[in-house]
């Protein structure tokens, strides 16, 4: 049995453009879009560990882009306020991974309304090869003002 923490570093090394990515609902409005670098450090030459890195941090930015052009909505409502999850993730590789280098994550939201969200997103490699695209469809729905405050124990 592989363990993988001891294989990986697990937290990556992240560089977000513009500063578009925040997890403040007070944070200012801006386009639907987060573009972001991501790489690891200490991989092995296992090519299933640099695709499952690639799809590792897949989810919680495309549900950020999508918040993005609304005042008053942020990740640090989840689990809180606002009851936010991933419905579905579709990957498609489309290239040779390598983790240990910078890959850019271009997160693109197309909708978010009716409770739902969905993005288009692709990820690219340092030159700009396309290495990966993926959709992510989220839901986002505020609970019922009758629940009482949240325990921050029990949020994520």
């Amino acid at each position: 049995m592989i363990v993988f923490e001891q294989l990986v570093e697990p937290v990556p090394q992240i560089r977000v453009a513009d500063g578009a990515y925040s997890n403040d609902s007070a944070a200012p409005v801006g386009p639907p879009v987060i573009d972001a670098w991501f790489r690891f450090r200490s991989v092995p030459d296992d090519p299933a560990v640099h695709a499952a890195l690639l799809a590792q941090p897949a989810g919680h930015m495309p549900i950020a882009a999508a918040l993005r052009p609304h005042a008053g909505i942020g990740q640090d409502q989840a689990h809180r306020t606002v009851s936010m999850g991933i419905n579905a993730i579709s990957l498609s590789m489309h290239a040779d991974v390598r983790a240990d280098r910078w890959m850019r994550y271009h997160h693109l939201s197309t909708f978010a309304g009716d409770g739902m969200t969905h993005a288009e997103c692709r990820v690219y490699d340092e030159s700009g090869n396309l290495l990966a695209s993926f959709t992510v469809e989220a839901m986002v729905r505020p609970f019922a003002s009758s629940m009482g405050p949240i325990d921050d124990r029990t949020a994520l």
